[in-house]
């Protein structure tokens, strides 16, 4: 077989510095590259010797890498490794999950080539990987098929420092917590993919310690349980750990009670990421932040999402801070249809817009709730709430029920607020954009800041060549005679033989 040996974390030449350094500095036993040469899983009783063809196992990598002190590099060629040495509950690596107990790297020749597999229910019998308090990283792999366990179906940081990058965690199953992963540590998902995973709570993964995901996607996860704690893409349970979505698409998880996208029991940020078509039976479609805790979220948009009961795209029971970002096309049985806060919240710069419920279709406060709004669209209705702040620069449309004053515009037409159904007009997410004629345009107060638009355009912009530039109102700053876009759907039609 033969490997293909892609840069590590940083680059190749840093990872070469980190094993010379760790082999000079710590070991009396020198870090080593295992090079895998077998796909089966046999009892683990090799030395993986380069010189020794069919000597190597993926397990028997590990076991050698555990006592050699790293940090190891172990190389996966294409292929599928199927774990089958059945057992738990030991940690030397010899039956069940493979447990990395020392510093190491396990680096395949890409997510869709190389597949460590459990076999699922009926297979292994456990999880996938089992991460001590060693430092390791994962690249350019599959975990799949991990089962019969608690908590962490596919992979189980313990508490340290994981890295996972271009790789993918699917069809693992967990009973209790984290159905994909469950990560106590500290964790970087850098263009990775959580699908099609499954547990009780927290459908994709639990995370506890300070998390990044940078240009993930976490899709088509759930989590099954109908009683207090959902999540069905993410569950943050980190007190003071932030974790933090950066250009990350949350869509098609769903939970059999609150939060089908994220479940928010520590600090989160949402940046410039799309939650979309999430779903929840009962609250915060795509996102539900519990009390005393707090998200974040520029730039990003909430779409599709649909609650049972409130908070079609989001419930607040904590604290909620939305700047430049949008609220489209979601849905709750009851209230609700954009947002719930129950809590505190402030809008600034964005655009609730075509949400659906019964009750509040933009927005819905409760007696608890202390809200502050400026240069926020509200298409749609609100609820009272006990203490609402206007900053100006507000429209709702088409009625006047969400408490706004001063400089603010109510009862605007939908003809007069002419916003464009919700699409891709530039930048990394979906926005509605006001077309010519819109009061939106150089209709904000008080800005900048944000000096950025959600789009990354600057703000303001003079968008109606009249009386200088001003900031828009909502989440997008139009341009004077804007028309980014070419066709109306985002794609041509027929043929383009013809086009230069």
């Amino acid at each position: 077989m033969t490997s293909r040996r892609s840069a590590p974390f940083g680059s190749l030449a840093a990872f070469i510095f980190a094993f010379a350094l760790a082999i000079s500095t710590i070991a009396p036993l020198a870090a080593a590259v295992f090079q895998v040469d077998r796909f089966d899983d046999p009892f683990p009783a090799q030395a993986c010797d380069t010189l020794v063809p069919m000597d190597c196992s993926l397990r028997e990598a590990v076991i050698n890498a555990n006592t050699t002190v790293g940090p190891d590099l172990i190389l996966l060629p294409a292929g599928t490794y199927t774990l089958t040495r059945s057992g738990i509950d030991e940690d030397a690596s010899f039956t069940g999950d493979l447990d990395l107990t020392d510093l190491v790297r396990i680096e395949g020749a890409g997510e869709a080539l190389t597949i460590i597999d459990g076999g699922g229910p009926g297979g292994l019998g456990d999880r996938i990987l089992d991460i001590h308090t060693s430092d390791a990283e994962i690249a350019d792999l599959t975990v799949r098929g991990g089962s019969g366990v608690v908590r962490a179906g596919g992979i189980y940081n313990r508490g340290a420092m994981l890295t996972v990058e271009r790789s993918t965690i699917s069809s693992n199953r967990a009973t209790g917590f984290g159905g994909g992963a469950q990560d106590a540590g500290t964790g970087t998902y850098v263009d990775t993919t959580f699908q099609d995973n499954e547990a009780s709570r927290a459908g994709g993964l639990d995370v506890g310690g300070s998390t990044d995901f940078i240009d993930c996607r976490i899709v088509g996860n759930r989590a099954l349980s109908m009683g207090d704690v959902g999540g069905g893409g993410v569950l943050t349970f980190g007190e003071g750990s932030l974790t933090r979505f950066i250009r990350t698409e949350i869509s098609g998880n769903s939970s059999g009670t609150d939060a089908g996208g994220i479940y928010a029991w520590g600090p989160i940020e949402i940046i410039d990421s799309m939650v979309v078509g999430n779903s929840a039976i009962d609250t915060g479609g795509g996102l539900f932040v519990t009390a005393q805790r707090s998200a974040i979220i520029k730039g990003s948009t909430f779409s599709g999402n649909l609650a049972g009961f409130l908070g079609g795209a989001i419930d607040v029971e904590g604290q909620i801070e939305m700047t430049n970002s949008t609220l489209s096309g979601n849905q709750a049985g009851t209230a609700a249809g954009g947002i719930r806060v129950a809590g505190i919240g402030t809008l600034t710069n964005v655009t609730i817009s075509r949400n659906t419920s019964a009750v509040g279709t933009a927005m819905m406060n409760t007696m608890d709730s202390t809200m502050t709004y400026r240069n926020t669209i509200f298409e749609g209705s609100c609820n009272a709430a006990p203490t609402v702040t206007s900053l100006g620069g507000n429209i709702e449309s088409p009625g006047a029920s969400c408490q706004l004053a001063g400089s603010d515009l109510v009862n605007v037409s939908a003809s007069d607020l002419n916003l464009t159904p919700l699409g891709y007009y530039g930048g990394p997410t979906a926005t509605h954009v006001p077309l010519q004629g819109s009061l939106a345009i150089d209709g904000g107060t008080a800005c900048p800041p944000p000096d950025l638009d959600q789009r990354g355009g600057s703000r303001p912009i003079d968008g109606d060549g009249v009386a200088g530039a001003q900031c828009d109102v909502g989440a997008v700053e139009a341009m004077l005679n804007e028309y980014p876009w070419l066709f109306a759907d985002g794609f041509e039609s027929g043929s383009t033989s013809a086009w230069p």
